[in-house]
């Protein structure tokens, strides 16, 4: 197994949270984009996996404001949504 099917695997493993409403929004991305993102981006996505559940779900729905370093992998994630018709 190559580094980044290793990668994309763990990725997709710490997707599975505690609360329904983020899973329902981090495993179909991590499943279907992820491998798709730059090194920069999967590094900012597993670094916004290391947040509070509570802090990453008021993020992606748009109820708080990401901070500077997840701004554009939330952004990312949010758009991917909204391509594939889900309401956030």
């Amino acid at each position: 197994m190559n580094l980044q099917t290793e990668a994309h695997r763990r990725a997709r493993m710490r997707s599975r949270r505690g609360l329904l409403e983020l899973d329902l929004l981090l495993v179909p991305f991590s499943e279907s984009a992820y491998a798709a993102l730059s090194e920069s981006e999967q590094a900012s996505f597993d670094e916004m996996l290391g947040e509070d559940d509570v802090v990453l779900l008021d993020w992606l729905k748009g109820v708080a404001t990401p901070s500077q370093g997840a701004e554009d992998i939330v952004k990312r994630i949010r758009d991917w949504h909204r391509s594939q018709g889900m309401r956030l």
